[in-house]
């Protein structure tokens, strides 16, 4: 979807406001996913009451360079 682009918060937006359907799921474009990931973050949306999902990431290799250890450290 070609847009004025102004940083991540801003293309969160767009996509966010053009988004039709009922559950939405944000993900950085170097995410690397396990298989069944997505089904097990949709498990919890067959209980009516469950408003939002959150997972836990680990960085890949976060000792193989020095940004990786910045971040994760």
């Amino acid at each position: 979807m070609p847009f004025a682009h102004a940083g991540k918060r801003s293309a969160l937006g767009v996509g966010i406001r053009a988004s039709t359907s009922q559950i939405l799921v944000l993900s950085d474009s170097d995410t690397m996913w396990q298989q069944g990931l997505l089904e097990q973050v949709l498990a919890p949306f067959a209980d009516a009451t469950i408003g939002g999902v959150g997972t836990r990431q680990n960085a890949y290799r976060p000792g193989s360079s020095i940004w990786r250890r910045w971040r994760t450290g």
